[in-house]
C-alpha cells in the first residue's frame, strides 16, 4: 500500500500562529489607540481655533463683538453675536 503525503498545515501549526498574532495585536493596540486618540484631539482644537478665527473675521467685518462659549456636558461650543437676541435663546 502506497501512502500519499498530505500537504497541510498541522492544527498545532495553526494555533501557534493564531496565537502569535493575538498576541501581536495586544502588544501593538494600545501605541495605535493613543496615536489616533491625539489625532483626535488635534482635529478637535483645529475646529475651535478656525470657528475663533471666523468669529474674529466677522466681528472686524461687522464692528460688533462676538462671543464664544462652551457648551456644558454636549462637547459643543457656540459663537454668535455678543447680543440679548443670540444669547437669550430668542436668536
Amino acid at each position: 500500500m502506497v501512502r500519499r503525503s498530505r500537504q497541510g498545515y498541522t492544527l498545532f501549526e495553526v494555533v501557534l500562529v493564531l496565537a502569535l498574532l493575538v498576541l501581536l495585536a495586544a502588544i501593538t493596540y494600545p501605541s495605535l489607540d493613543a496615536m489616533y486618540g491625539d489625532s483626535k484631539v488635534t482635529a478637535a482644537g483645529d475646529m475651535v481655533r478656525g470657528a475663533w478665527a471666523e468669529a474674529q473675521a466677522r466681528a472686524m467685518d461687522e464692528g460688533r463683538a462676538y462671543r464664544f462659549a462652551v457648551i456644558p456636558n454636549q462637547g459643543n461650543y457656540r459663537v454668535a453675536p455678543d447680543s440679548a437676541d443670540f444669547w437669550s435663546g430668542n436668536g
